[in-house]
């Protein structure tokens, strides 16, 4: 049975809840109706019968719902199979739970509930804007092309004179260090690179330094510095 969470006004009313236990707590102010409608079905039909103060269980339907005078959406809204509600409340109520008084709404838990495991899940999608965060790992590579596909932390240890370069670089800011072992070997970095303060590279100490990187274009122009020399 799919169940809703809900606070009603000045008496809430906590944990999870069918619709009928739901209607049940609340008395008077809703009614549930428990046939459900598996046919399409004319949602203005219902109005007739059904004004205000209403919770309706509908399932595998299509129906007409798109009127703008009943239905709190101005367009008609896709429904997947499987159970839903609908509610119909009357402005009067004091748990009024939206900005739509006496229209039906579709009213489901989407993104209100977590589930308490190790593995939790959120209902619904979750939809944002942004680059990629990718995952922290070291990865110690033979070849001295460094990606940031593999993390934000990387290593590169040094068996000879070497070229270092940057590959798999997000767009727009990000940043990321690179542990150095040189071994006293000379590097030569990406020419993105300018190095903070005088411009000039350090120098790497035959053990092992962290360099910190950072670019605001996407790897265009990429800034350096050491900011721990000679770590064991």
């Amino acid at each position: 049975m799919t169940t809703i969470r809900e606070d009603a006004g000045n008496t809430p009313i906590r944990g999870e809840q069918t619709p009928e236990e739901f209607a049940t707590n609340v008395g008077t102010k809703l009614v549930y109706i428990s046939d459900v409608f598996t046919p399409d079905f004319n949602l203005a039909v219902l109005e007739v019968t059904n004004a205000a103060n209403t919770i309706v269980g509908l399932t595998n339907y299509k129906g007409d719902y798109s009127s703008t005078t009943i239905y709190s959406q101005s367009e008609s809204v896709s429904y997947a199979d499987g159970f839903n509600y609908m509610c119909k409340v009357d402005n009067t109520l004091d748990f009024q739970p939206d900005l739509y008084p006496a229209k039906w709404q579709r009213a489901e838990k989407g993104l209100m509930e977590i589930k308490d495991d190790t593995t939790p899940e959120l209902g619904g999608a979750l939809n944002g804007s942004g680059r990629t965060i990718y995952n922290t790992s070291i990865a110690t590579v033979t070849g001295l092309t460094l990606s940031l596909a593999t993390g934000n932390i990387l290593k590169a240890t040094l068996t000879t004179d070497s070229s270092i370069s940057f590959t798999n670089i997000p767009s727009g800011s990000t940043d990321w260090l690179v542990e150095v072992s040189s071994g006293g070997f000379t590097i030569t970095w990406n020419g993105a690179v300018t190095w903070d303060g005088d411009g000039v590279e350090p120098e790497w100490s035959t053990g092992t330094d962290t360099a910190y990187f950072y670019t605001t274009d996407g790897g265009t122009t990429i800034k350096g510095m050491r900011v721990r020399a000679g770590a064991v």
